[in-house]
């Protein structure tokens, strides 16, 4: 192959519904712009993934950045530092439904799916959007304090490295914190290990897992910042 092969390092890729919002700021949902309406607000506007300020863990400074990936009602940006010793990798996605149905319900029923998979895999209907199948979680617990539902979960991931034919293996783990606002969804996973060296028959590289209370306050911080940016 040649190239480098970042096979962990996905774009976030499902999209919630089709269709395209109208206007700017948000509207009432079922609403015509502009009429008052008693009802939750939907966003049509998302803010770019990759400008999180502050909120960005500092591990990940001089890392490989991938984005911004905008595709219809979805962004996503990533960090990556792979090293014999060490492993960060940042994945922040939002995905936004805008749909001729109702939006909120379906971006509802979105996050559902996800909370069920942290749960329990055998039982979503499908994989998370962005997850590549070298993921694990486990645990979700709901948070109170992040939008209108979200949940916090400890978080696996196998991500494939390296240039050539034989890129290798780096395992990893940390948080997975994903919340809902009305109609959007933002998701971060978030983590990384170190490494003493790699295993000589399978190229792959195992160590000690970042701590998931530390990277559940980081991944907990963008997500807050990414949702007081939705307009």
């Amino acid at each position: 192959m040649g190239a480098t092969a970042l096979v962990g390092i996905v774009a976030i890729g499902v999209v919630l519904a089709t269709g395209v919002g109208s206007g700017r700021g948000h509207q009432a949902a079922g609403g015509s712009s502009g009429s008052p309406s008693s009802g939750p607000t939907t966003y049509t506007g998302m803010p770019n993934p990759c400008t999180i300020g502050a909120s960005r863990p500092k591990q990940v400074d001089g890392a490989t950045i991938k984005g911004p990936n905008d595709e219809d009602h979805q962004r996503s940006c990533s960090w990556a530092i792979f090293d014999s010793d060490r492993a960060v990798y940042l994945q922040v996605g939002i995905l936004m439904s805008s749909g001729a149905g109702n939006p909120i319900v379906e971006a509802r029923n979105a996050f559902a799916n996800d909370r069920t998979f942290a749960a329990s895999p055998d039982d979503a209907d499908k994989e998370p959007a962005g997850f590549s199948g070298n993921e694990d979680a486990q645990h979700p617990q709901a948070i109170s304090s992040l939008g209108d539902e979200a949940f916090s979960a400890k978080f696996t991931n196998d991500v494939s490295y390296g240039s050539g034919d034989h890129p290798k293996l780096y395992h990893l783990g940390g948080a997975w914190v994903e919340a809902r606002a009305a109609n959007v969804i933002v998701s971060v996973r978030w983590g990384g290990a170190t490494y003493q060296g790699v295993s000589s028959g399978d190229k792959i590289y195992t160590g000690t897992n970042d701590d998931y209370s530390t990277t559940d306050k980081q991944a907990r911080t963008v997500v807050k910042t990414l949702l007081g940016k939705l307009s």
